[in-house]
């Protein structure tokens, strides 16, 4: 059996819609909440409730509904009632699908070298797991308000945040050295989000964005450790010189355990080429041990005393090992 606990920490196990191929060929459609719930019993649970933690967009719509059902009032409403009026943000609003693209900015993706517009998906299509628009301002207003307990009681606040393996109940757990913040991220077409409170310091993050070149973890990496006057070096984004000997150590090839992804690393005329399936991409070295392919969107970041490479791509990391 599926409980309430199970679908706010993500140990359901039911299949994240999204994930989906046919995803691809609904998403611009306006659906009933008939027909998406028709969509999610099309799918197998990947495993039995409570056994594991794995996020699903699910999860967050199917307890949209059972708010409604509950209340007897509709999720906008909730919204607007509970949250939107009663701690005033004034630049948030549940975004129905004729408002996709009037209100907000548009998002962009960066591909080959340039931006390109991307298609509005419909927001109210996903009910609680995306349908709300915000801004960084409002943003910050609502944890804010969330930690110092306007908008829940400390007793709920505490169930919220008991953990397991960084799943909370609707927020996760994010570790940035010795310091600990709670929070969330989202995406939904090229719009990325992150909102993170660090209790011990009383320090809020918001941050938002339509359209991502460089990785998101390392943006917020860098405005977690300035914000907490921690020690950090901005990358050389027009990238530094270097020699085929300081390279060494980084050379050969890598692959992941759990993907067919296998990369080479070479030297050619004091640059680091990194090449797969037959395509090579240059690159300039931005930092220590870490390299940039612009273009198309790439970060190459070696941990050679793990004998390890990360590779980047905007919300993606993939970790490779040395063979």
């Amino acid at each position: 059996m599926i409980t309430v606990r199970n679908l706010l920490n993500h140990s359901s196990g039911l299949a994240n819609y999204s994930d989906k191929t046919d995803f691809q060929q609904w998403k611009y459609e306006k659906k009933s909440k008939k027909d998406l719930l028709a969509i999610i019993e099309k799918y197998k649970p990947q495993f039995k409730p409570g056994k594991k933690h794995q996020y699903s967009n699910t999860n967050f719509f199917l307890l949209s509904l059972i708010l409604e059902k509950i209340s007897g009032e509709s999720y906008q409403k909730l919204l607007q009632k509970s949250i939107f009026q009663k701690i005033n943000l004034k630049n948030t609003y549940y975004e129905q699908a004729k408002d996709s693209t009037r209100k907000k900015s548009k998002s962009y993706k960066y591909t080959g070298g340039n931006w390109n517009q991307e298609r509005e998906d419909i927001a109210e299509n996903h009910l609680g797991a995306g349908v709300i628009v915000s801004n960084t301002s409002d943003l910050l207003k609502f944890i804010d308000t969330l930690f110092s307990y306007q908008l829940i009681e400390k007793k709920s606040l505490n169930l919220m945040t008991s953990f397991d393996k960084d799943y909370g109940l609707g927020i996760f757990k994010f570790q940035f050295d010795s310091s600990l913040a709670y929070g969330h991220e989202g995406r939904i077409n090229e719009y990325y989000t992150t909102l993170i409170h660090f209790p011990d310091v009383g320090l809020s993050i918001a941050y938002c964005t339509n359209g991502i070149l460089y990785p998101r973890d390392d943006i917020i990496s860098a405005v977690v450790a300035i914000c907490l006057e921690n020690d950090y070096k901005l990358p050389h984004f027009n990238g530094v010189k270097i020699n085929d000997k300081k390279l060494t150590g980084l050379l050969g090839t890598y692959a992941s355990n759990t993907m067919p992804i296998q990369v080479t690393c070479k030297a050619d005329n004091n640059q680091l080429i990194v090449e797969t399936q037959g395509k090579e991409f240059e690159t300039i070295k931005i930092n220590n041990n870490y390299f940039a392919n612009y273009k198309y969107g790439y970060f190459f970041e070696f941990q050679p005393e793990k004998n390890t490479l990360l590779i980047k791509e905007t919300d993606n990391i993939y970790i490779l090992k040395k063979k």
